[in-house]
């Protein structure tokens, strides 16, 4: 069946891994990757972008608040131990803390700092202490240490080796004495945090989560050690079919442990999210409550691809063109279910060529909000003449936190021995709202469309600015090249069926106004020649964002006129206001 109208590894030396264990790798500039040895690799991060801060982060930054320079961020950092969050926070985003401000006169003139260190004595002391750590003070650690993670990975190793710089005139004694005294306190705390977490480690481990698929080991760390090289020694003498058996074995155990481990926040693994893209439309912006909105980080998601197959495998039914069905998925800490970006059934398969690689999206049916990590779910399998010859294509499940990327645009790739995958997408830092397009088209019935040979419709939002070109950041929501037929879908009354309808629109000032909004809404209509992608006609306009509420608009495409009509609304924080 065709299309509906919806719509490899380095070696592994790490014996402490089970095996064959995926290593969790990152590549930290647009020239080379810094993978964790492992095998094989199930996902790399990388930059679009050339390496380094682009001017328009910094003057983003510069508008949010001051930023704390490094330096100073690094010694207040280290002299405040316990609250590398907030610092981390400040450092990273510039914000102005009006809010510490009035809860320090609520404080009776103490500072939140004051109050917190006499917490954190108080809680050293063991006599004293409720002997209970409750989830959220365990999830505020784990944000802590994913800010200090991307700020060594942002900030600190592109600056190796570090060498300590003197801003005072001093005797040239007095000042190498000073600058060694500065390598050698970091390398202290360096040692000394990673001789507390080798600690924290083994005193959590008698609270350690077991789920019901595992089975308590009755070996010695020894044992366990030499099971591991013997099971990696065996793994090498493996052929690369064998060893992409195994892979896919594990793969399935470790994406079924993930799926215990999240029935304790949703209460079925396989919901979707029910949030609504256009719960505050109705409101006036005066209306909206805003404890319950965000204007944290949100993905934009641009596309998801299969980049390349390894046909040497000689793998059953991986040749092209490949019969895809399955789903590819994201989870925010909105509600932790499934966002949809690509969900097919076997009888309704997506044919992929090398020419055309790209999966037809059909989500996120919401924006998704990355203030936390996000988890990216992939299980695609390959159609074969009857189902129980279909293959496993990849089952891969992944977080993507706050990596940070020239103008914020990225390639997760993600693979396995069969095949490599890119998903690609954006931070977005500003506030952003989401846009729903409800309806494109408005043509009298009967007739002629400028689409008789097909089309294309997309969003973007404008460059920031900066030296050199942007890469190609469009979100297609309907391109006829992979419908049925080559065909626009267009309904009796004239409009067209998208595939997409949900973008993410950054809020953006012009100059000191904070009334005054830039058009940051970029939307492309394309009508096909005789010969697509050649395109025939085009037109395409600028649309200034809304708070909340709808908007129309209109367009001239190869002499007809084109309607839009788009829903705009603020981001819902949390679901529990609709539970």
């Amino acid at each position: 069946m065709a299309d509906g109208g919806g719509g490899g590894g380095g070696e592994c030396s790490n014996l402490n891994d089970p095996i064959p264990s995926p290593a969790r790798t990152v590549t930290a500039d647009g020239s080379g990757e810094d993978v964790v040895d492992g095998t094989p690799p199930p996902f790399k991060i990388r930059k679009l972008g050339a390496p380094g801060t682009s001017e328009a982060m910094a003057a983003r930054d510069g508008k949010i608040g001051e930023r704390m320079d490094p330096d100073e961020a690094i010694e207040l950092m280290a002299a405040r131990g316990g609250h590398v969050g907030a610092e981390m926070k400040q450092f990273k985003c510039g914000e102005v803390a009006d809010d510490e401000l009035h809860k320090d006169k609520m404080n009776g003139g103490k500072s939140n700092q004051q109050i917190k260190n006499k917490m954190t004595l108080e809680e050293m002391d063991l006599g004293k202490s409720n002997s209970i750590i409750s989830e959220q003070e365990i999830k505020e650690l784990c944000t802590q240490m994913d800010e200090m993670v991307a700020f060594m990975n942002y900030r600190i190793i592109p600056a190796a080796p570090l060498i300590c710089s003197s801003t005072k005139e001093m005797p040239k004694d007095e000042e190498d004495k000073a600058l060694q005294s500065g390598v050698d306190g970091i390398l202290q705390r360096l040692a000394d945090m990673r001789r507390d977490m080798s600690k924290l480690k083994s005193e959590l481990a008698p609270f350690w989560h077991e789920y019901p698929y595992e089975k308590e080991s009755e070996l010695t760390p020894e044992e366990e050690r030499e099971k591991r090289i013997k099971s990696w020694q065996e793994y090498q003498k493996l052929d690369n079919k064998e060893k992409a058996s195994k892979e896919m074995e594990f793969d399935v155990d470790d994406f079924e442990g993930y799926c215990q481990g999240l029935k304790s926040l949703v209460e079925h693994f396989g919901l979707t999210t029910v949030v609504s893209p256009m719960h505050f439309t109705h409101y006036t912006p005066r209306q909206v409550p805003l404890d319950l909105t965000s204007n944290k980080i949100t993905l934009q998601i641009f596309s998801f691809k299969i980049a390349n197959i390894d046909l040497d495998l000689q793998w059953p039914l991986l040749e092209w063109p490949l019969k895809v069905y399955g789903l590819v998925a994201a989870r925010d800490n909105v509600d932790r279910r499934r966002n949809i970006l690509f969900l097919r059934e076997r009888e309704n398969f997506q044919e992929i060529t090398q020419e055309k690689p790209f999966l037809c999206l059909t989500g996120p049916s919401r924006a998704i909000l990355a203030e936390d990590p996000v988890s990216f779910e992939v299980q695609l399998k390959l159609k074969g003449p009857s189902e129980s010859e279909d293959t496993v294509l990849i089952t891969k499940r992944w977080q993507h936190s706050h990596y940070h990327a020239d103008n914020d645009l990225y390639t997760l790739t993600l693979e396995n021995l069969l095949c490599t995958t890119e998903l690609s997408l954006q931070q977005l830092y500003r506030e952003s709202v989401q846009a729903t397009l409800l309806r494109v088209g408005g043509f009298v019935k009967g007739s002629t469309t400028p689409f008789i040979h097909g089309g294309r419709l997309a969003c973007s939002s404008p460059h920031h600015g900066g030296q050199g070109s942007a890469p190609p950041t469009q979100v297609v929501l309907l391109d006829s090249r992979y419908c049925d037929g080559g065909k626009l879908p267009i309904g009796e009354d004239g409009y067209l069926d998208l595939s997409r309808h949900v973008v993410s629109v950054e809020l953006r000032t012009v100059g000191d106004d904070p009334e005054e909004l830039e058009e940051t809404l970029n939307v492309f209509i394309e009508a096909y020649s005789d010969s697509p992608p050649k395109v025939s006609a085009k037109a395409d306009f600028l649309v200034k964002p809304q708070y909340c509420g709808i908007s129309e608009h209109e367009c001239v495409l190869h002499g007809s006129t084109v309607k839009i009509t788009i829903a705009w609304s603020p981001i819902l924080r949390t679901n529990k206001v609709i539970l």
